[in-house]
């Protein structure tokens, strides 16, 4: 069988190396999507929703509290290293974070709900279950066991998970096309 585009395909081929953990990445994105995607069209979603706006580097500044709820409660995504930090089994980050960046939460954008958390487990917890590399998430685990202050902790998680990155791992999967 020919592997590659179809011989139909008006389009030219462009050959992509991506590292280990931006296949991982790409394998959880395609996971998440409704129909099973081959890596290349998951790639040619990507390019295709990412192109389709005009590019800012402050478009994840534009995601309000509600969508951040709405992307929260859709995240289903296994969590075992943020589960591992629960001191309760039963204890529930995503029904507690959703809670407090509704209900609590005086901020007015996703944007300013996740930087003012204050609970590094729950920073953790996010970006694992939108997909973040466990590499990353491993990276920021430690830098918060460096501090000894929840809002030190926080701090860490956050230079190491970096809002831009969950937001287009939160919002973006819902804005790519999807091949039916």
């Amino acid at each position: 069988m020919r592997r590659g585009s179809p011989a139909t395909s008006q389009g030219g081929g462009v050959w992509v190396q991506l590292q280990p953990d931006q296949l991982e990445a790409l394998d959880a994105w395609i996971e998440k999507q409704a129909n099973q995607l081959s890596r290349a069209q998951a790639i040619c979603c990507i390019v295709k929703s990412r192109l389709k706006g005009k590019p800012s580097p402050n478009r994840s500044k534009l995601y309000s509290k509600s969508q951040l709820r709405d992307a929260l409660q859709a995240l289903r995504a296994q969590t075992p290293i943020s589960n591992r930090l629960k001191k309760e089994k039963d204890d529930d980050y995503r029904k507690r974070l959703i809670r407090w960046a509704v209900k609590n939460s005086k901020s007015r954008s996703a944007r300013e709900v996740y930087n003012r958390l204050q609970v590094p487990e729950w920073i953790l917890w996010l970006n694992e279950a939108a997909g973040v590399s466990t590499e990353l998430i491993k990276s920021a685990k430690s830098e918060m066991q460096r501090s000894e202050t929840r809002q030190q902790q926080a701090a860490r998680v956050r230079n190491v998970l970096q809002w831009e990155r969950a937001a287009q791992l939160l919002f973006d999967k819902r804005s790519a096309p999807q091949r039916r």
